[in-house]
């Protein structure tokens, strides 16, 4: 199902926590660039290495927001993104 700009949800946001699943991430990106990319999506990368390079990341659409500060060592650290 494709969500338009005007449809209420628009309006909602996606948080992808993720964690050295890059192939899940890709898999997960190309749908949602397909269908999806009227909604809101943050991703929180707690990966040994970032998902994105920063050149990458400089060329994604505004309403995906990237966070990447370090591999995740515990839950504790997962949560504070």
């Amino acid at each position: 199902m494709k969500i338009d700009r005007n449809s209420p949800l628009s309006e909602l946001s996606i948080v992808l926590i993720l964690r050295d699943r890059e192939q899940f991430t890709r898999r997960w990106l190309k749908y949602y660039l397909l269908y999806n990319s009227h909604i809101k999506l943050i991703i929180a990368d707690g990966s040994e290495g970032a998902f994105f390079t920063e050149s990458q990341y400089r060329k994604l659409p505004e309403n995906i927001s990237y966070f990447y500060d370090g591999p995740d060592v515990d839950i504790k650290t997962m949560i504070r993104k």
